[in-house]
C-alpha cells in the first residue's frame, strides 16, 4: 500500500485499526459512521484495486457474548453479498453479446435442471423463486 495512513480510533467497545490511501478518506468516514450512528458493533473492510490494497479497516467486537474483539484476520460470514454482483455481470456480459438472458436457464447452467427437478423455460432475466 503506497502513500498510506494509519488509523486507530478508539470505539466504546474496541478500536477501528487499519490503514488506506488518503484519497479513500471518505470510505473510512463512511466505515466509523457505521459505529456511531448506525449501531454496528464489529466490522472489516477491505478495498483492493489493480492488486493494490487502499483501504483495510477492522474493528469493534467480533463477539458480543464473549468480548472477543476484531481483528485483522477475523472470519465473518457474509450472506447474499454477491448477488448484486452477479447481477451487474450478467448485465455487462449481456451488452456485450456474450449472455443471452433469455436463454433457458438449464441450457446456461444444466446442473441447475437436473437437480431443480425444473423443466420448465426458465431464463436467465427471470428465475421461478421455490415456494
Amino acid at each position: 500500500m503506497s502513500a498510506s495512513e494509519t488509523l486507530r480510533h478508539a470505539l466504546p467497545l474496541g478500536t477501528v485499526e487499519g490503514r488506506y490511501d488518503a484519497r479513500f478518506a471518505p470510505v473510512v468516514e463512511a466505515f466509523l459512521r457505521n459505529f456511531t450512528e448506525h449501531e454496528e458493533v464489529g466490522a472489516s473492510v477491505a478495498l483492493t484495486l489493480g492488486g493494490e490494497t487502499l483501504v483495510d479497516l477492522w474493528g469493534g467486537v467480533a463477539d458480543q457474548d464473549s468480548g472477543k474483539l476484531w481483528a485483522h484476520d477475523t472470519v465473518s460470514v457474509v450472506f447474499s453479498c454477491t448477488k448484486g454482483a452477479t447481477a451487474l455481470c450478467a448485465h455487462i456480459l449481456s451488452s456485450r453479446g456474450q449472455l443471452d438472458i433469455e436463454a433457458p436457464v438449464s441450457e446456461l447452467w444444466p446442473e441447475f435442471a437436473r437437480s431443480s427437478g425444473l423443466n420448465s423455460p426458465a431464463t436467465a432475466r427471470r428465475r421461478p423463486r421455490p415456494a
